[in-house]
């Protein structure tokens, strides 16, 4: 990756530092420029105490430099994040602007969980807000999804979204979140929305390094119908639209893209909201038919360009697996860039990203 002038001149705070996409983030910042300061937020899992799952996670990217980062032991969904008094003052300690990212979020999606979404997402926002209010930050980077326009389709604008529906509750927390976040927008700090699309692996090793959302998501949700399935024969049908397209990124893409975003954005304002997608050059019947082969299912799921109607017990089943992505595949978005030309996926590359998955499936079953 580049470096970015936003790694000479700024500080900054990383929330969600332990997770995929704030672990890859914090990784370039530690790795690009010595004069900043890198302080992460991460919360105890277990026995491993925040700064051993930050360092764990900077040492999985190669970015392995503790000297480098100064790690808060905290939660969103706490005032202030769970920081003291004197955590706040440790961290405004600085010389150069700084550029507050959050990207800690719920990922969790199962009906059901509305209420811990919302708590992580919308609330977690406000509080991540107000510790960096506190913090005087300059710049507040809020990592969204692409995907807050719900059920929009077509030509999909960097604004905020009013869809007549969302497609899950993750959708409508991360929308509802944005509005918080632009609400307070008029002073200090600066607010800047990015909305990465569907995130996969990097575009050196394809390795899903942990995210298992999205395409990942999807791939899991097959594995686990296949191991039910047994020796069954029957057939399900799955509502999609083939001829739809997805937007898919890869994780090192996504972090140049944000950081170059922010360093411009830094010095010299333009807009408060960024796509940060790609086109992809492949169908979702095309992309499906290749993940259902390499499953072994290409006999067993058929596409339907229409509701399911009289289902059987087994695609009532098998559609409740597959009611997160759902509204994905059955629809196209087009997403606007303002700033810079897609940087799209060819149906080649994206095989390649579902090959080294599928090879890990083959390695855990060995």
């Amino acid at each position: 990756m580049s470096t970015n002038l936003i790694d000479i001149s700024a500080d900054h705070f990383v929330t969600g530092s332990a997770g995929f996409m704030g672990g890859n983030l914090l990784a370039e910042l530690v790795r690009c420029g010595e004069g900043n300061r890198v302080h992460a937020l991460a919360r105890p899992v277990g026995d491993n105490t925040a700064r051993d799952r930050v360092i764990s996670t900077l040492d999985s990217r190669g970015a392995a430099n503790p000297g480098r980062v100064v790690v808060f032991d905290g939660d969103i969904t706490e005032s202030n994040c769970g920081l003291t008094d004197a955590d706040i003052e440790k961290a405004c300690r600085r010389e150069n602007p700084l550029v507050f990212w959050h990207l800690a979020a719920s990922l969790r999606w199962e009906p059901g969980r509305r209420d811990s979404i919302f708590e992580a997402n919308v609330d977690g926002t406000r509080n991540a807000m107000e510790l960096a209010k506190r913090l005087g930050a300059d710049v507040f980077v809020y990592v969204s999804t692409a995907y807050t326009c719900g059920s929009l389709e077509g030509d999909i604008p960097e604004e905020i979204h009013e869809p007549p529906a969302f497609n899950n509750a993750y959708e409508e927390s991360k929308n509802a979140a944005e509005r918080y976040v632009l609400a307070q927008s008029n002073g200090a700090p600066r607010a800047l929305i990015l909305r990465p699309s569907i995130i996969v692996g990097s575009s050196a090793t394809r390795e899903a390094s942990g995210s298992y959302t999205g395409l990942y998501g999807f791939i899991t949700e097959l594995k686990r119908y296949k191991k039910m399935m047994g020796d069954s024969k029957e057939v399900v049908r799955l509502s999609a639209t083939p001829d739809s397209v997805l937007s898919m990124i890869p994780i090192d893409v996504v972090v140049q893209d944000c950081m170059d975003i922010v360093g411009d954005e830094l010095h010299s304002p333009r807009q408060n909201i960024y796509h940060v997608t790609a086109d992809t050059g492949a169908t979702v019947g095309e992309q499906t038919s290749y993940i259902f082969e390499q499953l072994g299912l290409d006999q067993y799921i058929k596409l339907v360009d229409d509701e399911v109607a009289d289902r059987t017990q087994l695609e009532l089943f098998f559609n409740r697996k597959m009611e997160f992505f759902s509204g994905y595949i059955r629809s196209t978005k087009r997403f606007a860039r303002n700033r810079s030309e897609h940087r799209g996926l060819t149906f080649d590359e994206i095989k390649l990203f579902i090959d080294s998955e599928m090879e890990k499936h083959r390695n855990d079953h060995q």
